[in-house]
């Protein structure tokens, strides 16, 4: 994912760990048919903040 700078957002990033024993099994669940990044961008305005589910510390909307 994005931030509205263009910049990747690190809490966005996930891995697996590896298995010691077995098979894994993964399947990948997709919620949109194409991205909107180049066709739509986010504003740049300096007093945007990036809002987040889960921060902690950060303002109530």
């Amino acid at each position: 994912n994005l931030m509205r700078s263009g910049e990747v957002d690190m809490r966005s990033q996930h891995a697996a760990c590896p298995l010691l024993i077995g098979i894994k099994w993964a399947a990948n669940k997709w919620f949109h048919e194409r991205g909107q990044e180049w066709r739509r961008r986010c504003g740049l305005n300096q007093f945007d903040q990036e809002r987040y589910v889960g921060d902690l510390g950060a303002p109530e909307p």
